[in-house]
């Protein structure tokens, strides 16, 4: 079977959208292909890749022939990835409403739909195209082309709420977003499967696209736990690996208050950060204080497992502000998961009625913090009693063990598959 998979970023374990999807087919016998559009390069997972830059569209914007080409070296780093680099890293530490509309407007405008891109799809020659249903213009517009050129088969994931309306009062807008909503309807109509991540989601958004919707997450090995002797860091060692980006860091930032408070009379406990996420030097200083919480930067997805390993608490973070929460509402992070297979103690700060903190009181598997006010009192009783660290690391791990064990989350993929493929192939390969 031959899986096409579009997306904005590359397919790799440093990108969230590439490790759940390496996640979800991890193991089946498939050969996995990959168009997307940012800088980066895909797993070696990844028979072969295409990629339409955008700062190739910008620059040939009437000139096809040098939009898009077949990624041979991944792990080059070119002078165009070093520009493209600088320009993703300025829309995301100023992001602004027009920088994206005038985003929309050149992948409207360059010729991208051409034959460079075509000969790759007709190459590749897709059973499936597997992609994600945002807002995204780009995304949406490379999955229909896709599908038109091979005929295969789609089926999408919404693990983001893009479809409500931003916290925004501006007319203009909104009328932008009424579009994008349109769009995501027309790709969502192309779809023979939608998956959600949350059965919040999954209520909505069979309403909303009048489909059958199926929830499914990462998932990981929970057949056997890795037996450790109970010992605890002198101090404390509590971890923040993930994204930044919508609010969280200034959930972070309120955990390092917290910590100063609870370390006055010594040194309990310390917090260390781990994110790729592009930050202002305000935001870095407003996070670590460089006594109670560190800044780390990025490491890989192989270094965050180990580091989990050696943690005491692991920290999982959303916004308080309504403007992000639309964003974040029906999302449940997959960083949870690598969460709850570490069996460590979980110490979530968010609003209650997101989905994944919901899941997380509802399961009692974290200590959680439903306002910033809480953050001190719940930080504070985790810090001084061992035991409940300990009672928290046992319940994340059951919790995950029957939730998200990954045998039962493929076999929901692979009967999605099995009715999907083209051509009404019975697909009994990937069993």
């Amino acid at each position: 079977m031959r899986v096409l998979f579009v997306s904005s970023s590359p397919i790799n374990t440093q990108t969230s959208i590439g490790n759940t999807f390496l996640n979800l087919f991890d193991g089946f016998d498939a050969e996995l292909y990959s168009v997307y559009s940012r800088t980066g390069y895909p797993d070696k997972k990844i028979k072969s890749a295409f990629r339409i830059a955008e700062t190739q569209l910008v620059k040939n914007i009437f000139n096809s022939k040098k939009i898009g080409k077949k990624v041979e070296n991944y792990e080059e780093t070119s002078s165009e990835d070093k520009s493209a680099q600088k320009l993703e890293t300025s829309v995301k530490l100023n992001p602004s409403p027009l920088k994206y509309i005038a985003r929309d407007m050149v992948w409207k405008l360059a010729p991208w739909k051409n034959k460079n891109l075509k000969a790759y799809i007709e190459e590749v020659n897709p059973d499936l195209i597997f992609s994600v249903l945002s807002s995204n213009s780009a995304v949406n517009e490379m999955i229909a082309y896709a599908a038109k050129v091979s005929g295969a088969k789609v089926i999408l994931y919404a693990w983001d709420d893009n479809y409500s309306y931003p916290y925004s009062k501006s007319p203009f807008l909104r009328a932008v977003h009424f579009f994008r909503r349109k769009m995501m309807r027309k790709t969502a109509a192309l779809a023979s499967d939608l998956f959600v991540i949350s059965d919040i989601q999954k209520r909505d958004y069979e309403k909303i696209f009048s489909m059958e919707c199926k929830v499914i997450t990462k998932g990981a090995d929970f057949s056997k736990r890795e037996e450790k002797p109970v010992l605890h860091n002198n101090p404390l060692k509590i971890l923040y690996a993930g994204n930044l980006a919508l609010g969280r860091a200034e959930t972070i930032s309120n955990i390092t208050k917290a910590l100063e408070k609870i370390n006055r009379d010594g040194k309990k406990a310390e917090l260390r950060i781990y994110s790729a996420t592009p930050l202002t030097d305000e935001q870095k200083k407003a996070m670590a204080d460089s006594s109670n919480s560190f800044f780390m930067g990025s490491v890989s997805a192989l270094e965050v497992q180990k580091l989990q390993s050696e943690a005491d608490i692991l920290v999982h973070a959303e916004s308080f502000k309504e403007e992000y929460f639309n964003l974040i509402h029906y999302s449940f992070s997959t960083k949870l998961v690598d969460c709850f297979h570490s069996a460590k103690c979980i110490f979530a700060v968010g609003p209650e009625k997101a989905a994944s903190i919901d899941c997380l009181i509802k399961n009692d598997a974290a200590v959680v913090a439903k306002s910033n006010d809480e953050i001190y009192e719940k930080l504070g009783r985790l810090v001084n009693d061992r035991s409940m660290i300990d009672e928290y690391s046992e319940k994340a791990w059951e919790y995950g063990k029957r939730s998200f064990d990954r045998v039962n989350i493929q076999m929901l993929l692979k009967e999605s598959i099995k009715k999907s493929c083209k051509g009404g192939k019975e697909c009994p390969y990937i069993y």
